[in-house]
C-alpha cells in the first residue's frame, strides 16, 4: 500500500508541517410574589399560586421563543464559494490537495473574470494528472474547523439535509470522477481511513453530458442517501474528490464552485415540471428600503433587497442571487447571494467601492433552484453611483 503526502501550493497556501498522511487507496472503499395580592389565598397558598403562575408566564414565553426561532429554518450549508480566496472554507476547515508521483492533484483559485461563476470572486482551479496506469490523486475539504494540538473537529450535522450540490465546468468530454463523504465512527473528531466510514459516488451518475455545455458551468446535485454505507449524517467529517487512472483523459483542469448541503430535494423533484420555476417579483428590488428607478443613485455600500417567493411558496427554490451589469445587460456579475428561504424579502449588502462612478449600471435578481434552473427578474437600469 502506498502513502501519499498532500501540500499546499505557496500561491494556494502553506503547507503545516507535521500534517497528517492520508492512504488514499483505501478511499477506494439553549412575577415577584411581594408585588400581587390576592385576599382570598391564605399565605402559603398565595405563593403557591403565584409561583404556579409564574411557572405558566415563564414556560409560554419559552414555548413562544421556540416557535418563533422555529420559523428560521436553515435550508442549505455552505461548505465553499472559494471567493476569499483562502485554503479554508465556509466551515472552518481545510481544503487540500495531493502531489507524490505517480498522480497529482494541484488546486489554486481562479482570477476574475477568467474561468470564474458569476465573474467575480474566485473558483476553485484544479489541475490533476493520472497518466501512468494505476494513479490516482485528490482534493479534500474538512467539514469543520481543526480544534487544538490533536487536530480534531466537531463533525458537521446534516441531520435534515437530503442532498449534495456543486457546480463544475470542464473542457473534458467524458468529465469523470468520484465523490466521497467521510463520517466519524469512533467520536475522535478526526477522520482515520480503516476505523472511519467512507463512501463514494462517480459523477457520470449525476453529470448530464451535453457537448453544448462543454466549458460552461454545469450543476451537480447527489441525493445524500446514494451514499449508501454512511448511517450517522449528524457526523459527516470530510468531502473529498478522487481522480483515478483510466483509458482516456487522465490529465486535466476542473473548475468547481458553491459546493453546499441542502434541504428539499425530494420535493423539488415532486413538482410538475410544466410548471415555470417563478423570478422575484418585478417593482420589488430597493437600496437602502428605497425603491430602485431607472436613474436611481447608489452610494459605495448599498443594502439591495428584493421580494422573491419563500420556499413554502416554491419548493424548487436553493437562493437568490443579486447581479450586476456594467454594459447594459451584455455580462452579469454576481454580487452575493441570499439562501434564507424563510420570508419573501432576500437581502445582501453590496460593495460597489471598486466600480466606475462614470459607468451607468443595470442590476436584477435571480431565483435559483435546487436543480439548476435559473428565473430572472427585471432589470433596473440606468443606475448611477456616487461617492
Amino acid at each position: 500500500m502506498k502513502s501519499k503526502s498532500v501540500f499546499f501550493l505557496p500561491a494556494f497556501a502553506e503547507c503545516e508541517k507535521g500534517i497528517r498522511r492520508r492512504f488514499v487507496a483505501d478511499m477506494l472503499r439553549r412575577v415577584s410574589p411581594k408585588n400581587v395580592k390576592i385576599p382570598w389565598l391564605s399565605s402559603r397558598g398565595a405563593s403557591l399560586f403565584i409561583f404556579l403562575l409564574a411557572l405558566s408566564i415563564v414556560g409560554a414565553q419559552y414555548s413562544f421563543a421556540q416557535t418563533s426561532s422555529s420559523k428560521a429554518e436553515n435550508f442549505t450549508i455552505l461548505v465553499d464559494d472559494f471567493n476569499k480566496g483562502i485554503t479554508y472554507n465556509s466551515l472552518g476547515g481545510k481544503n487540500q490537495g495531493d502531489e507524490e508521483l505517480p498522480g497529482g492533484c494541484v488546486p489554486s483559485f481562479t482570477v476574475p473574470p477568467v474561468s470564474t461563476r458569476g465573474l467575480t470572486g474566485h473558483s476553485l482551479k484544479l489541475d490533476y494528472n493520472v497518466t501512468i496506469k494505476g494513479s490516482f490523486s485528490f482534493y479534500y475539504t474538512l467539514l469543520g474547523a481543526q480544534q487544538g494540538e490533536t487536530k480534531s473537529m466537531v463533525p458537521l450535522n446534516l441531520e435534515g439535509y437530503d442532498y449534495l450540490s456543486f457546480w463544475v465546468m470542464s473542457p473534458l468530454e467524458n468529465l469523470n470522477f468520484k465523490i466521497f463523504l467521510y463520517q466519524d465512527q469512533d467520536d475522535d473528531g478526526e477522520m482515520i481511513l480503516g476505523r472511519d466510514i467512507s463512501s463514494t459516488v462517480k459523477l457520470p451518475t449525476y453529470y448530464n453530458y451535453q457537448p453544448d455545455r462543454i466549458g460552461k458551468w454545469q450543476k451537480v446535485v447527489i441525493p445524500l442517501e446514494d451514499f449508501g454505507t454512511i448511517y450517522d449524517f449528524t457526523k459527516m467529517l470530510e468531502l473529498a474528490f478522487t481522480f483515478e487512472s483510466r483509458a482516456v483523459e487522465n490529465e486535466g483542469t476542473l473548475f468547481v464552485d458553491d459546493i453546499l448541503f441542502g434541504k428539499g430535494l425530494k420535493k423539488a423533484l415532486e413538482v410538475d415540471k410544466t410548471l415555470p420555476f417563478v423570478a422575484p417579483y418585478g417593482g420589488t428590488l430597493k437600496s437602502d428600503n428605497a425603491a430602485l428607478t431607472q436613474e436611481s443613485i447608489l452610494s459605495d455600500k448599498n443594502n439591495i433587497s428584493v421580494e422573491a417567493p419563500s420556499r413554502d411558496q416554491e419548493s424548487r427554490l436553493e437562493s437568490v442571487r443579486f447581479e450586476y451589469s456594467p454594459d447594459k445587460g451584455l455580462t452579469w456579475h454576481t454580487i452575493a447571494t441570499d439562501y434564507d428561504l424563510n420570508d419573501n424579502v432576500y437581502t445582501v449588502e453590496w460593495d460597489a467601492k471598486g466600480l466606475n462612478e462614470k459607468l451607468a449600471y443595470s442590476l436584477r435578481a435571480v431565483s435559483c433552484s435546487i436543480l439548476g434552473e435559473e428565473a430572472f427578474g427585471e432589470p433596473v437600469v440606468n443606475l448611477h453611483i456616487e461617492r
